[in-house]
């Protein structure tokens, strides 16, 4: 699959985590009605930072509280199982989209790499920090699309939190605007 088409098919969506659960409970659904491929936990140790939220939007993984993932300029985010541009607000899609693989990975030299110069082409106030710790979650679609998503210790911020993530395709990890996948995010506690 050439790299436009894998940047093209990932999912990811910036939406504002509260929000999303914001709308009440008729949003969010049972993950235990899901359909029996669907995969809906993540794999310790990395179930710590991130779960599964089902949804009328389909199958999310969100940053477990009281954590939170946020992009550059504060703006939270969760990452979506269905492409945000075939999906228009309000769709009902419900465990349709959901993922039937969320497997552990261990970071490869390359993966490393790759996840580095994200950090130093999109962050360049951080070229100096090399990623550290990486773990990634595998993951597949229930149309097949592969993403994985990697989580690790990068620069530490003011806040004092050096706990990262990006989201990559399975071929490369370059950044694309449209679906901002490549794009490094925060991790911290969550200000109430």
């Amino acid at each position: 699959m050439p790299p436009i088409r894998i940047a093209a098919a990932l999912a990811l969506l910036i939406v504002a985590a509260g929000s999303a659960t914001a709308r009440g409970d008729d949003f969010t659904l049972p993950c235990a009605e899901a359909p029996p491929a669907a995969v809906t936990a993540i794999p310790a140790p990395l179930d710590s930072l991130a779960r599964v939220l089902c949804t009328r939007s389909g199958h999310l993984i969100v940053a477990r509280p009281p954590l939170a993932w946020t992009l550059p300029g504060e703006r939270p985010m969760v990452v979506l199982a269905v492409d945000p541009r075939g999906v228009k607000p309000g769709d009902d899609i419900g465990h349709a989209a959901h993922f039937t693989t969320i497997d552990l990975l261990d970071a490869t030299e390359t993966a490393r790499g790759k996840v580095a110069e994200r950090m130093r082409a999109v962050l360049p106030q951080h070229a100096g920090v090399e990623p550290t710790g990486m773990r990634g979650l595998g993951l597949v679609t229930a149309d097949a699309r592969r993403m994985i998503l990697w989580l690790f210790h990068g620069p530490r911020g003011a806040d004092g939190f050096d706990l990262w993530g990006t989201l990559c395709g399975d071929a490369d990890c370059a950044y694309d605007r449209e679906t901002l996948t490549g794009l490094p995010f925060t991790i911290k506690t969550r200000i109430q």
